[in-house]
């Protein structure tokens, strides 16, 4: 659920990738990524952490570097995603509903 509302279904793991806070160069911790597809759209709900209701947009996976700046790393997660899609949900339309 977290920011997004949104029930998920279909969880297959992409990899993962090992993460430093640049404000903590100890920080060391891994970041897991996964494909999912959107069972139910929930309401929006306030987000507990910094009292805002944060805005959701469902993109297409080509936009995706427009929205989340993540360089090679987000690239390659995407065609990951999107190849999943293709091999394992052909019949879904589209990837972002």
């Amino acid at each position: 659920m977290e920011e997004a509302d949104v029930e998920i279904e279909n969880i297959i793991p992409l990899g993962f990738q090992n993460s430093v806070f640049l404000d903590e160069p100890d920080s060391d911790h891994q970041q897991l990524r996964y494909f999912a597809t959107v069972k139910k759209i929930l309401p929006q709900s306030i987000d507990s952490a910094y009292e805002i209701i944060p805005k959701r947009k469902f993109i297409d996976p080509k936009d995706f570097q427009k929205y989340c700046s993540w360089g090679k790393i987000g690239e390659e997660m995407m065609k990951e995603a999107v190849l999943v899609k293709e091999t394992e949900f052909p019949k879904l339309k589209d990837l972002k509903r």
